[in-house]
């Protein structure tokens, strides 16, 4: 602040003295009025009376401009002084309210100081703090939960649940194969569904679980998501098909009506009806809104595995264990052909955005190529050794995805009808399969209980999905660090930062489920021990 004053008041000097060019106060109080120097220095300034009052004159001014800038500028700092010192008690009374409702720790002072230091550097920039409320609420409100004690449980199932609800941190993520994958039309979110009867929301940009949708009493076979990102729809083998909001989080509906498994949803593009495929033979077409069925389409002969609606509304298509795909006319509400050419079942079904081709894999190691506006057989794509579970189809209409049992993904061009490129690094079965609509990303899930995120750019793995694939069963909570460490079945050990909320590290290496976990007093290594090793690892 002194520093700041100064400078001022140099500003002030510079502006409103002028220099008395080369006569210095010096030179001129060391001249006696009757002596020779002094009438010599008069007699050579012909205008000296005029000049030197002229002088006098300025001096006096640049007094009274001194006195008027330093009072504004005392009364600019008691101003400035004020504001911060109401800032500052403002600060104190809210820290003093921190500390009558929060537990504070003496034996870790460290957990906090980066908090204070953040507060510090804050109040270095106190001139552009305009809000201390808010400021509160973001800085240190955020670290509030650093201050509070994690209390002790007894079973795994109890620091699940209280890490879930306080900190929204979920260690595991699907337990069982994931079954079907649905993007948001931005890209930002996937959700999933699994054999092991729950639906996920993952946020792809920060790669972390987002939430769990319950309900279901058996496996979940088909995910969609309505266009506008408000709402998803679940089809399960528990015969019902489930509305979820996605902006709640919460159960909208519940849809009955089907007497076998549901093996396929998908939500119309005006988001009025859900269409879904059932191992009872039928396709029914939901109305959302009043939660009824609309239409009922009777004529397969068999278990119809996948169902999609054309973009247009217009008509849907649906592939079946007898052999077929089914063309059904919407606005008639009638079949309107049957497509055959499979030798086996049909497993899935995916159309281009212009209506004009479907594309379906099967039992059979196919898949196929069918011209809708002809009603026939346009090409066979071979190249899988084992079923075709599951095919999309890019946002380009140029290319298609197959996945297969045979652990491999096959891009497909198809107008040459010949494969461009296979994704061959998988060690499991391919279930499920979807692009960004830039067509940049493809995210496949499989029967390890994993989701991949792969570049069709580069053609290389990017990422897998975060969290256990199998049940923890042992859980460390280190209160000075803030760290969680899990283990469990699927024989990994995983960090995680409890207040970002996030997996930071993936520990893998045992052979048997983890059943011990410790961390050193200095927090740079933890040891992990299964039944038959114990291993340490840099933390």
């Amino acid at each position: 602040m002194e520093l700041e004053f100064t400078s001022q008041v140099t500003k002030i000097l510079d502006a409103y003295c002028i220099p008395i060019s080369n006569i210095t106060l010096k030179s001129l109080s060391g001249l006696a009025s009757e002596s020779a120097d002094f009438k010599s220095f008069c007699q050579n300034r012909k205008l000296w009376k005029i000049e030197l009052t002229d002088r006098i004159n300025q001096i006096n001014k640049s007094v009274n401009n001194i006195i008027t800038q330093t009072s504004s500028l005392i009364q600019n700092l008691k101003t400035y002084s004020a504001q911060v010192i109401t800032k500052l008690k403002n600060l104190k009374n809210s820290y003093t309210l921190i500390l009558m409702h929060v537990t504070l720790i003496d034996s870790s002072p460290d957990s906090f100081l980066p908090g204070c230091y953040n507060i510090y550097k804050s109040l270095l920039d106190i001139e552009n703090w305009r809000d201390p409320n808010s400021f509160l609420k973001k800085s240190i409100t955020k670290h509030i939960k650093t201050f509070q004690h994690i209390p002790n449980f007894s079973t795994v199932t109890e620091i699940k649940e209280y890490l879930q609800k306080n900190y929204n941190l979920l260690l595991e993520g699907h337990t069982r194969s994931i079954s079907t994958l649905a993007l948001t039309t931005d890209s930002k979110y996937l959700v999933t569904g699994s054999w092991d009867n729950t639906v996920r929301l993952w946020n792809l940009i920060k790669n972390k679980q987002k939430a769990i949708f319950y309900g279901h009493k058996d496996a979940v076979s088909s995910v969609s998501i309505s266009n506008d990102n408000t709402i998803v729809a679940s089809g399960s083998w528990d015969k019902s098909i489930r509305i979820w909001s996605l902006i709640t989080k919460k159960e909208i509906s519940v849809l009955k009506g089907h007497t076998g498994w549901v093996n396929s949803v998908q939500i119309t593009t005006d988001k009025n009806f859900v269409v879904s495929g059932s191992a009872d033979f039928y396709v029914i077409v939901w109305n959302v809104k009043e939660k009824v069925q609309e239409i009922v389409f009777k004529g397969h002969k068999g278990a119809v595995c996948g169902v999609f609606v054309t973009q247009d509304c217009n008509s849907i298509i649906s592939a079946s264990f007898d052999n077929t795909l089914r063309v059904w006319n919407l606005g008639k509400r009638i079949e309107d052909s049957v497509l055959t050419g499979h030798t086996s079942h049909v497993l899935c079904i995916a159309v281009t955005s212009d209506s004009k081709y479907a594309i379906s894999g099967s039992d059979d190691k196919s898949a196929k190529i069918w011209n809708l506006e002809l009603k026939s057989l346009e090409a066979s794509l071979l190249g899988h050794s084992s079923r075709v579970s599951c095919v999309t189809v890019c946002p380009n209409n140029r290319n298609v995805l197959t996945g297969s049992d045979d652990n491999k993904i096959i891009l497909w061009n198809l107008h040459t009808k010949q494969p461009e490129y296979v994704f061959s690094e998988l060690s499991n079965w391919v279930k499920s399969l979807c692009v960004n609509k830039m067509g940049s990303l493809m995210i496949s899930g499989s029967t390890d209980n994993s989701f991949r995120i792969w570049s069709l750019v580069d053609r290389k793995l990017e990422r897998v999905s975060e969290g256990h694939t199998s049940e923890v069963c042992k859980i460390l909570i280190d209160n000075e660090s803030r760290l969680v460490f899990s283990a469990g079945n699927d024989k990994s050990m995983r960090m995680w930062n409890l207040l970002e909320k996030r997996q930071l590290k993936c520990f893998v290496g045992h052979t048997a489920p983890v059943t011990s976990i410790k961390v050193s007093k200095n927090k740079k290594y933890v040891v992990s021990a299964d039944g038959n090793f114990a291993r340490i690892w840099i933390i």
